[in-house]
């Protein structure tokens, strides 16, 4: 999935085992650790904004639109991957046992979601969870990529208030965040973002008066 990243954040993934972390530059591009060890020969440019690196016997893709870190995604063996905030290790399948879905295959992993045997193919997105929990997670982590545009205003409060405009600022995003995360309806989630970032504009705006008078 390609993960619209609003506040130009590090992103962290976890493919096989191995944790890949992409920290966006200064000036624009990324740069990239494996396993906490920079990858000098790593460079994303704007004429340059897809490099792939190797895991073992895996290719992963890793494409910044534009050359910056706005707009990130990452491919292994044809699936999109989603960003984790903590790495997360495989659990190895017991010798022997067969995968769930393919039961004349041999299993690699037991998903660490439900525990079911996944061979090969089945755990190729990451490595780590069967196809069924991987779709869910995907899900999950769309929607937490699309609510985050709902606390982008916070950016906005800090720059007109200050201190004052994060604190306030900052709990109206939250809300609105936690809203959108968890409903479907844009009417919802737009009408809660208006109002409680509303609200939080009019304290700052008393607060900001008293202050002057206090002077």
């Amino acid at each position: 999935m390609t993960i619209t990243n609003y506040f130009n954040q590090k992103l962290g993934y976890s493919i096989d085992g191995r944790r890949l972390e992409l920290t966006p530059l200064a000036f624009g591009g990324a740069s990239l650790k494996i396993d906490g060890q920079k990858q000098e020969d790593f460079k994303i440019t704007s004429k340059a904004p897809e490099q792939t690196v190797r895991l073992g016997d895996r290719e992963v893709a890793v494409h910044c639109e534009k050359g910056r870190m706005r707009k990130v995604t990452v491919i292994t063996r044809g699936r999109e991957v989603f960003p984790t905030p903590k790495h997360v290790t495989p659990v190895r399948a017991q010798p022997g046992s067969m995968c769930g879905a393919h039961p004349s295959a041999p299993a690699v992993v037991a998903c660490l979601r439900c525990g079911t045997f996944a061979c090969v193919e089945c755990c190729a997105a990451d490595g780590t969870y069967c196809p069924a929990c991987y779709a869910r997670i995907a899900d999950e982590a769309k929607a937490r990529s699309s609510a985050m545009a709902y606390m982008a205003p916070i950016l906005v409060f800090v720059a007109l208030f200050g201190l004052l405009g994060g604190l306030l600022g900052g709990g109206a995003g939250l809300i609105a965040y936690t809203v959108a995360k968890r409903t479907s309806s844009r009417g919802v989630k737009i009408g809660v973002a208006v109002g409680v970032y509303a609200v939080a504009g009019v304290l700052c705006a008393i607060a900001a008066a008293a202050a002057i008078q206090a002077k």
